[in-house]
């Protein structure tokens, strides 16, 4: 089925593109952009690029060469690209699933960044993204993947998410999985455990380890992935954060500091939200944020 809309997709692209050179004023314009697409100087290739992006989904007919371009040089010509593909919308999908199988890093990179900026209308993509994550061996491509599976959204990801956070060998990409599982503020019962455990810290035990004293604990994980997950324990509300705020109690003055640093951040983006009236979220998430 994939393979049947990939080919009507690379069809309907062939013919919107040789439409361009018709009498349409806009198709005419499109062509002309397609040309300073593939111009020798990098900076000529972004304009092109950003007008394209200001086309939106009437930018359709140049996905192709749009996505050539995630093998451009120029890592801001790449980037653009990205977002100039994401402004196409849903019918780019199935090229940037397609492109999530190529076998240059940079490629497959700037596809799940276009994922990730396309957001909730991707959400046809996240199987290939959760397979994704589980396979690719590029650290820049699981960090995009992990961005796009958190602004799609979809509670299906949170399984490989916690996985991610237990088990990459990257420290930056478990943190990029501790930063992005505090999205799923409905999923607590599933998201909150793997936080916590994620900080990896441990109580004083009293009386034959029988009794667990939470006054007294010991920082032993990685800083940033602590961090991280600090921060996005603070958007569950006091109840399940209330034994990590004990970190701050921590001996050690490392394991003080990241809990700091993460509360204090947490508060300043609260803050800010609400100077700016942020609707975004749920009365109860809103809820469970103040009593933090």
């Amino acid at each position: 089925m994939c393979q049947i809309i990939m080919i009507l997709c690379i069809n309907s692209m062939r013919m919107e593109f040789q439409s361009l050179e018709s009498g349409d004023p806009e198709k005419k314009n499109i062509a002309e952009l397609v040309k300073g697409l593939k111009d020798e100087t990098a900076s000529v290739r972004e304009e092109s690029v950003k007008k394209l992006e200001k086309m939106g989904p009437d930018a359709y007919g140049a996905l192709g060469v749009l996505v050539e371009l995630f093998k451009d040089p120029n890592m801001a010509v790449r980037n653009s690209a990205s977002v100039a593909v994401a402004r196409i919308g849903p019918r780019a999908v199935p090229v940037l699933c397609e492109s999530l199988g190529n076998a240059d890093d940079e490629v497959r990179a700037s596809a799940a960044y276009a994922l990730a900026v396309m957001g909730p209308s991707a959400n046809r993509a996240v199987p290939l993204l959760i397979k994704t994550l589980e396979k690719d061996r590029n650290e820049s491509v699981r960090g995009n993947v992990i961005s796009a599976l958190g602004a799609i959204g979809d509670e299906k990801a949170i399984p490989a998410l916690i996985r991610t956070l237990r088990g990459d060998s990257s420290e930056n990409i478990r943190s990029d999985a501790a930063r992005v599982l505090g999205r799923f503020e409905k999923n607590a019962k599933e998201v909150v455990p793997a936080l916590i455990a994620a900080i990896n810290i441990e109580p004083k035990r009293h009386a034959f380890e029988t009794v667990v004293d939470w006054s007294v604990v010991r920082f032993n994980g990685d800083e940033l992935v602590a961090f991280w997950a600090v921060l996005s324990l603070s958007g569950f509300g006091f109840a399940e954060i209330s034994p990590v705020l004990q970190v701050i109690k921590d001996p050690s003055f490392r394991g003080r500091e990241f809990a700091i640093q993460a509360l204090r951040e947490f508060v300043r983006s609260y803050q800010q939200e609400k100077r700016q009236g942020d609707t975004t979220r749920s009365g109860d998430f809103t809820t469970r944020r103040e009593s933090v």
